[in-house]
């Protein structure tokens, strides 16, 4: 099955923490999403670059940090970056809102049902010991 949340929306609610690199940024979505979405190397780097050119994030300067031999990348929201992410968060807490709130919903609708059906169930129970009552009486 595929995670629900995109590897792009993931990384700028990620980015808001600050910025990251690329490693790091997997570390934040994966702590955040309770280890569900773990966004793979592979999809993640060509995220950044299209979030870059999109303009949502811009890269900071190599830093003295290096991993293999390379110096670890930095990235970090830019204003428009911020303001997409907050879309992409807001969107994201309405959903699960909307979800608490069904699932409130239903389940107040299934008390009311359990109720009716208990209800029922009493007035069926009246009924055949009534019905008992009058086959077991001489005629």
């Amino acid at each position: 099955m595929q995670p629900l949340l995109t590897t792009t929306a993931s990384l700028l609610v990620a980015l808001r923490a600050g910025p990251a690199c690329g490693l790091v940024l997997i570390q934040r979505v994966v702590r955040c999403t309770g280890r569900r979405m773990r966004p793979a190397q592979a999809s993640v780097y060509p995220a950044l670059k299209e979030l870059e050119g999109k303009g949502l994030v811009r890269r900071l300067g190599p830093s003295a940090v290096r991993r293999r031999g390379r110096a670890r990348v930095d990235y970090e929201l830019t204003l428009v970056g911020v303001r997409v992410s907050d879309v992409a968060r807001h969107t994201i807490r309405s959903l699960v809102a909307a979800e608490r709130d069904d699932t409130s919903a239903a389940a107040e609708g299934m008390e009311e049902r359990v109720r009716q059906s208990m209800a029922l169930s009493g007035f069926v129970a009246r009924l055949r010991r009534g019905l008992e009552r009058r086959e077991g009486a001489p005629r």
